[in-house]
């Protein structure tokens, strides 16, 4: 059964981005309504990522790198 990470960004006034399976090899990642808690979606990213996001800013959130010796910063390509 998946958990809900700790981690988690808030980088939209209508979306907040969290984690399942925040220490499992690959960490899902999540677009969630803050308001109604309803799924909008699973975050893919173009390369591995390693536990749960962290807010940056608005719009924005960060992550490690697959050894977590990087760190990445993301956005939505689209509006959400």
């Amino acid at each position: 059964m998946a958990a809900w990470g700790y981690e988690g960004a808030y980088p939209y006034e209508d979306g907040a981005v969290v984690c399942t399976e925040e220490h499992a090899r690959a960490p899902r990642h999540w677009l969630v309504n803050p308001r109604t808690m309803s799924l909008r979606g699973q975050i893919t990213y173009p390369f591995p990522v390693s536990g749960g996001p962290r807010p940056a800013g608005a719009g924005l959130w960060w992550t490690l790198g697959e050894r977590g010796t990087r760190i990445h910063l993301w956005s939505l390509a689209e509006e959400h």
